[in-house]
């Protein structure tokens, strides 16, 4: 005699129990990764923050030869988030044709990734920290959401397309804008930025 048809409630059916587990081993499984994936997006960051950095730096090194000008590159800083100042956003101008220290925007501000800052130390960015600080009501140029209520500094590229840097001070870094960021150690993921004082050309270099 055949057995009889299976009742559909018990076919293929999963206890509770059983879904308890699942449900745990998943949540594991997500937990180890957060890790990987934060790491994974901080790198992306990093990547696209110094693709940034080095478009305006190229752009500014291009101009200042094209229009024999001296060209400025300005390095933001300011709050955000309620968090302590970084330098978040950068812009180049282009010196006056027409009137001496008078500058040109070469475009808007560039904003870095809200989760990326350059390092402002001397240890870790002497190429930005070695340059003179100006705040923004020196320079009257207001930024869109911050206003004057900022600080910058300047790397200037020379017609020639060169710059004028300290010896040494060629470099800067790129990290996690965190709040307990120490300003003079590397962190474990960054990107650093080379400027070569006589081509002005960049190198980017990452762990």
């Amino acid at each position: 005699m055949s057995p009889g048809p299976i009742h559909p409630s018990l076919r293929g059916a999963f206890s509770l129990v059983e879904l308890l587990v699942v449900i745990a081993i998943l949540g594991l499984l997500l937990v180890f990764s957060m890790p990987a994936l934060q790491s994974l997006n901080g790198g992306l960051d990093l990547t696209r923050a110094a693709d940034l950095v080095n478009g305006q730096l190229s752009l500014a090194r291009q101009t200042a030869i094209s229009r024999n000008r001296t060209v400025e590159v300005r390095f933001y800083s300011y709050a955000q988030d309620g968090g302590p100042a970084r330098i978040r956003a950068v812009q180049p101008f282009v010196g006056s044709e027409e009137a001496e220290g008078e500058w040109q925007p070469l475009m808007r501000p560039q904003s870095l990734p809200r989760r990326t800052c350059l390092d402002s130390g001397m240890t870790l960015s002497p190429l930005l920290a070695s340059q003179t600080n100006r705040t923004g009501s020196e320079a009257g140029v207001a930024l869109p959401g911050i206003g004057l209520s900022y600080a910058y500094s300047v790397v200037s590229f020379r017609p020639d397309g060169s710059v004028d840097l300290p010896a040494g001070a060629d470099f800067a870094t790129l990290k996690a804008a965190r709040l307990d960021d120490p300003l003079s150690q590397l962190p474990e993921n960054y990107a650093i930025i080379q400027v070569s004082p006589v081509s002005g050309r960049q190198r980017t270099y990452r762990p």
